[in-house]
């Protein structure tokens, strides 16, 4: 089987579970779900009928080249191809693009709603069908609605019908006209209990529904069969890109400027911005923020054609939306700001200039000023010492004039007394003298 592309579908998550009537989950609520897909889609009077169903259903099955069932597997063939192969998975998907669906009603249930809307003409499967042939659109949860359905399956029992066609692949056939005939009670049983005919394979059941009174009740589906358990579906509180802070400079008409934008999350981050006017609201400007080279640091870089468009004494509003790939949450942060004149800025500027350098000479004349009391308070003390090293001097030479005077005066005292001695000696020579030559007369 050629094609641009296969997936599989792992289905053994459904396969033997229940459907809220009690009924197992086979292949042939696949089978027939894709059959009838492809009749809405192909099948001219009912793409006629039910125009809004066949569109579609057309997109999906016009490339779709084949279906093989491996196992406990549904592989799907298409031409369809997409660099990311999760957008191929999710554009294969084939339930869902009909007016019901797998994972939402069993087979016998779509097969009466067919018989219900194209062979009796009771209802309408889709609103604009509804607008055009004056039907109501069919829902299974009004009691009205739900009794015509329940109508066509007892027709279906019956009669014993068994659409073996739509289940037949190959050589392969996927029901059986017994299931089908215990598919039909399991059915009618349910509408007779609860009045509805919402049957689905949830954890939850629909019960009751009353339109005028605005009430719907549901009930828990504990089947043991149920595939999946509480905790099944949590992967944890996701991380929320966050735009934490936005710094807006001045904005000056046909200046080229830059906004940062600082944001925290997952690990890949995006911005989306806008600048509207605030007076109205009116969009003025819309662009993607600049990755930087720093994580969570982002930058909306306006050009000078940008803030041309601006007016001066604008008042403005910034929007930030952060945003990531790997996670569906927003996050927004709104700052507000004037445009200003250039004329008005470069004044300002050449004042700030202007200011700075006399703040830069009141600087330089304070440092002179600090240096030259400095210098005289060293000088000072540089005088001082020397003047109290001089007067040391001094005093010790003046004790040491007062040391020699001691000294002489010491000297002539002992002179004196010598004087006195050799004058006294002298004296009494003298007597002595005398007194021999007195002697020898």
């Amino acid at each position: 089987m050629e094609a641009t592309s296969k997936v599989v579908f792992d289905m053994s998550n459904f396969l033997g579970t229940k459907w809220h009537h009690d009924v197992e989950q086979s292949w042939a609520d696949f089978i027939y779900y894709m059959a009838s897909g492809w009749e809405f889609a192909e099948d001219e009077a009912k793409s006629a009928r039910e125009s809004e169903v066949s569109s579609a259903t057309q997109g999906f099955y016009s490339v779709v080249k084949g279906v093989k069932i491996v196992g406990d597997s549904l592989e799907i063939y298409i031409d369809y191809y997409h660099f990311d192969l999760n957008e191929i998975a999710f554009f294969a998907n084939p339930f869902g693009n009909s007016f019901g669906g797998i994972g939402q009603n069993p087979w016998e249930s779509m097969a009466a709603q067919e018989d219900t809307a194209l062979v009796d003409e009771l209802l309408a499967l889709s609103t604009s069908s509804s607008d055009v042939l004056g039907l109501p659109e069919m829902s299974l949860v009004l009691g009205t609605h739900a009794g015509y359905v329940a109508d066509s399956l007892e027709e279906f029992k019956a009669a014993s019908y068994f659409p073996a066609n739509y289940f037949t692949m190959g050589d392969t056939v996927y029901e059986t006209a017994d299931n089908a005939q215990a598919r039909y009670q399991a059915a009618i049983d349910w509408y007779d209990e609860y009045g509805i005919l919402w049957i689905g394979n949830g954890p939850y059941m629909m019960t009751r529904f009353d339109a005028e009174a605005q009430y719907a009740e549901t009930k828990a589906f504990r089947d043991p069969t149920y595939p999946y358990s509480a905790g099944d579906w949590y992967y944890g509180r996701p991380e929320i890109p966050e735009v934490v802070d936005v710094s807006v400079p001045t904005v000056t008409k046909g200046v080229a400027a830059t906004i940062a934008i600082s944001m925290v999350g997952p690990e890949n981050l995006e911005a989306t911005y806008i600048i509207t006017e605030e007076a109205t609201g009116a969009l003025v400007l819309k662009a993607e923020a600049s990755t930087t080279a720093t994580y969570g640091a982002l930058e909306a870089r306006l050009t000078s054609e940008d803030t041309d468009t601006l007016d001066i004494g604008g008042r403005y509003v910034l929007t930030v939306l952060g945003k990531s790939p790997d996670v569906a949450f927003l996050s927004e942060n709104t700052k507000r700001f004037v445009v200003r004149d250039p004329l008005i800025v470069n004044l300002g500027e050449t004042v700030e200039e202007i200011t700075g350098t006399i703040d830069t000479l009141s600087d330089r004349l304070d440092d002179v000023s600090t240096n030259l009391a400095s210098a005289i308070d060293a000088l000072s003390e540089l005088i001082g010492t020397a003047t109290d090293d001089l007067s040391d001097d001094i005093g010790s030479v003046t004790q040491a004039i007062s040391d020699t005077n001691t000294n002489v005066n010491k000297l002539a005292g002992s002179t004196s007394t010598l004087l006195y001695a050799i004058g006294a000696t002298l004296l009494v020579a003298l007597v002595g003298a005398v007194l021999t030559f007195t002697k020898k007369s």
